[in-house]
């Protein structure tokens, strides 16, 4: 959740980027009922992954370009 929260934010989707990655964090935790307090380690330690530093993202594009997923109209 933290990955999508940094890329929501660095990619200005939420108020055109005016919003803080606190705020988006504090609305997160409300709207999903869960405690994303400590973001800002989550966050370091995305930063130092070996692989990858979107292993959450990467596995809904990996999804998203599989056949599975949401059917086509």
């Amino acid at each position: 959740m933290i990955e999508l929260v940094y890329a929501l934010q660095q990619i200005k989707a939420i108020s055109y980027g005016k919003v803080s990655i606190n705020k988006i964090i504090t609305i997160f935790d409300k709207i999903f009922n869960i405690d994303l307090k400590d973001s800002h380690h989550a966050f370091h330690r995305m930063k130092t992954r070996a692989k990858s530093r979107t292993v959450f993202l990467d596995e809904l594009k990996d999804r998203k370009s599989g056949s599975a997923g949401m059917p086509r109209p």
